[in-house]
């Protein structure tokens, strides 16, 4: 099989759900590669609620410990 042909394995990871149940969220999940990370990104409301609002996607090589 030709390596560019190969599946790579992929995983969902779920959004933190917001801090309140009333929120709505925006993002449920998304679908990355088994050597990335994701930052979310948090939306921070006037009366101190949040919800996450986007993300990054990070590569593990990109990761500084």
């Amino acid at each position: 099989m030709n390596s560019n042909c190969q599946k790579r394995a992929t995983k969902i990871v779920y959004a933190p759900l917001p801090s309140h149940s009333h929120l709505l969220r925006s993002i449920y999940n998304i679908e990355i590669y088994d050597n990335q990370e994701v930052k979310w990104k948090w939306l921070l409301l006037p009366d101190g609620s949040r919800v996450v609002t986007d993300y990054q996607i990070i590569n593990n090589s990109q990761i500084k410990i």
